[in-house]
This record gives C-alpha cells, sequence and structure tokens, in this order.
C-alpha cells in the first residue's frame, strides 16, 4: 500500500554509533536512503566528503540559505549545519524514506516544519563511562574534546522528551534490528496511508 513518505532522525551523543547503526540500516533496507548534511565545519582526520558531510566555506552555506535551497540549517558552536530541500524531495519521489543523523537541533527543527513526516530517535549508551571508553577509542578526539563531548550530551539532553523513541546501544544489532521494526511500524501507520490497491474492494 502506498503511504507518505518520512525522514528518520537520529540523534545522540558523538560516540554513540549513530553512523554505524545509520549504514547498517542502509544495508538492509533498500527502502532506505541517506541524506548528507551540508556543514561549513573542517573535514576531520578519516571524514570523506559526499560520505559524512558536504564541507563548504560561509559564504557558500549563506547562499544556500538565501536561494531557499535548505530545508533546514542550524548554527552550533560556530558552524552551520543544513539539509538540502531537493535532496528530501528526490528520495520521497524514488518511494524511499530518509535517514538522517544530525543534532538535536536539527531534529527539532524537522519535527517543527515536517511534523507527522519526522520521526525523532534519540541513542543513548549503556552508561557514560561506556560512552567515555568509545570517544576514547576512536582516536579522534583529546581529553579536553572528550570533556567538552560530555557537557554538549549533558545540555542537550533536556530535549530529550521532545523525541519519539529511544534506543540504548548497548549491541550493536540489537539496536539496529530495533530501529528497523520501528521503521517498518511507523510505515504501517494509517495516518501515512495514501490509497489503497486499485479494485482492493472488488
Amino acid at each position: 500500500m502506498d503511504y507518505e513518505h518520512f525522514c528518520i532522525v537520529l540523534s545522540g551523543p558523538s560516540g554513540v554509533g549513530k553512523t554505524t547503526i545509520s549504514r547498517r540500516l542502509l544495508e538492509m533496507d533498500d527502502n532506505l536512503a541517506l541524506s548528507i548534511s551540508f556543514t561549513t565545519r573542517k573535514c576531520k582526520a578519516g571524514e570523506i566528503e559526499g560520505l559524512h558531510y558536504f564541507f563548504v566555506d560561509e559564504d557558500k552555506f549563506e547562499y544556500l540559505i538565501a536561494s531557499r535551497a535548505l530545508l533546514e540549517y542550524t548554527y552550533v558552536y560556530g558552524n552551520y549545519y543544513g539539509t538540502a530541500r531537493e535532496t528530501l524531495e528526490c528520495f520521497f519521489e524514488k518511494g524511499k524514506d530518509v535517514i538522517l543523523d544530525i543534532d538535536f537541533e536539527g531534529a527539532l527543527n524537522f519535527k517543527r516544519i515536517l511534523g507527522p513526516r519526522s520521526l525523532l530517535i534519540y541513542l543513548l549508551p549503556p552508561t557514560l563511562l561506556e560512552l567515555k571508553k568509545r570517544l576514547e577509542n576512536r582516536m579522534r578526539e583529546d581529553e579536553k574534546e572528550i570533556s567538552k563531548r560530555f557537557s554538549e550530551f549533558k545540555d542537550e539532553f533536556k530535549y530529550f522528551p521532545l523525541y519519539d523513541y529511544w534506543i540504548i546501544n548497548d549491541d550493536l544489532e540489537s539496536a539496529v534490528n530495533d530501529i528497523s521494526n520501528i521503521i517498518n511500524c511507523e510505515r504501517m501507520r494509517i495516518k501515512r496511508l495514501v490509497n489503497l490497491p486499485e479494485g482492493f474492494f472488488k
């Protein structure tokens, strides 16, 4: 049955596994597509243009804002982040639901702009100690940066009740399966139904 396609927004602290989970979901589900955000943040070691972000300067980003090319954008800790309107529209037209890995401000923008066409999921670590271990094992941040990440997490956690679902990423496969089940249930919501197949009542 046809349904109105929607965005799955994954948020959570750095190191909780958002990127890994997104990739696994895409491998499992042909009806999912990944939206890559634009950012003015500098590319970090190990990041790839067009895979993790589209890296642009502020002039380019401000042009995207002025031309209304972005569905939503935020300015966080000195950098812009935004989602291209055309990207989502193209995926929806192709019959795809779209998964995004963005922070809480971007997530709340989606909820405000798209309403029921947004599905907000917050990923949590099993413990704060485990989160710290994961950040240290990534070896992408020094101790000062890790402390900053912890502080940011505590600040943003107050927005947790505004999300639709929460998942604890204690076991990767379990977390992926839980989110996959949520997505499939959302696809069957009557409120998303566009029309019944032709001849359904014959």
